[in-house]
C-alpha cells in the first residue's frame, strides 16, 4: 500500500438499510472524510456450490450465486455512482471495473466447461449489466471495465481445481493482482465496456 494510503474498512449489510449499499455516500463522507470516488472495483464475489447442472438445487444454490455475484455490484454501483459524480462528467477519468470470470463467458464455454453453474450463470448476468452500464454512461464520463483474473490460487480457485482434478490453479494471487491493477491504470475510454483477461487480452461475451 503507498504511504499516503489509508485503509478505511466500512460495513456493508443489505439486510439492514442503516448500512446496506444505499448507505455509502453519507457514511464514507461522516465517518472518512471520503467526498468522491476515482475508481471503484466490484471485487467482492465466489461460491460455495461447485457442482454440476444436474446436481445443483436451482431454488437455492442458483439463487444464492445470482444474489452475490449479479445482484451485488449492480447494488454497489447504485450506492457509489454519486461520489463518482463528484469529479465531474466528461472527463473519463471515473472508472467502475467488475471482476468477472471467463466462467460467465458464453464464447469460451465450449472450451472451458469448469462445475459451478450458479456461479457461471450469475457473471453473465452481471457481464450483461456492465456492458449496460458502459453504455449507458459513456457520455456521463464512466469507464466501465470487465475483468479476468485468471485461474488464481484461492479458495474458489482450489475448489474449482479439485473439482477437475488439477493440483492448483496456475496463477498465485501477486501474480494476478499485478496484472489486475496493470489493466485497471490502463483503462481508458476507448476500452470501455471491454471484458479483458488480467495480461490484457480480449474475451468474447
Amino acid at each position: 500500500m503507498h504511504p499516503s494510503s489509508r485503509l478505511c474498512p466500512i460495513l456493508l449489510d443489505e439486510a439492514d438499510p442503516s448500512i446496506g449499499s444505499a448507505s455509502l455516500p453519507a457514511r464514507l463522507r461522516a465517518e472518512h472524510g471520503i467526498g468522491r470516488l476515482d475508481v471503484v472495483v466490484a471485487n467482492a464475489g465466489g461460491t460455495g456450490v461447485v457442482k454440476g447442472l444436474v446436481e445443483t438445487d436451482p431454488a437455492c444454490e442458483l439463487v444464492g450465486d445470482y444474489e452475490v455475484n449479479a445482484v451485488g455490484p449492480a447494488r454497489l454501483f447504485r450506492g457509489v455512482w454519486g461520489l463518482m459524480v463528484g469529479n465531474g462528467f466528461g472527463g473519463g477519468d471515473k472508472k467502475f471495473v467488475l471482476m468477472s470470470s471467463t466462467m460467465g463467458s458464453i464464447g469460451v464455454l465450449e472450451m472451458e466447461a469448469m462445475p459451478g453453474i450458479g456461479y457461471g450463470m450469475a457473471k453473465a448476468a452481471a457481464n450483461w449489466w456492465a456492458k449496460r452500464v458502459s453504455v449507458e454512461f459513456k457520455e456521463r464520463g464512466l469507464v466501465v471495465g470487465v475483468l479476468h483474473p485468471g485461474w488464481v490460487q484461492t479458495e474458489l480457485g482450489q475448489s474449482l481445481a479439485d473439482a477437475v482434478g488439477f493440483k492448483q490453479p496456475p496463477l498465485s494471487v501477486e501474480e494476478s493482482a499485478i496484472g489486475c491493477v496493470e489493466q485497471i491504470d490502463n483503462w481508458t475510454m476507448e476500452k470501455t465496456g471491454q471484458f479483458l483477461t488480467w495480461e490484457g487480452k480480449p474475451l468474447p461475451w
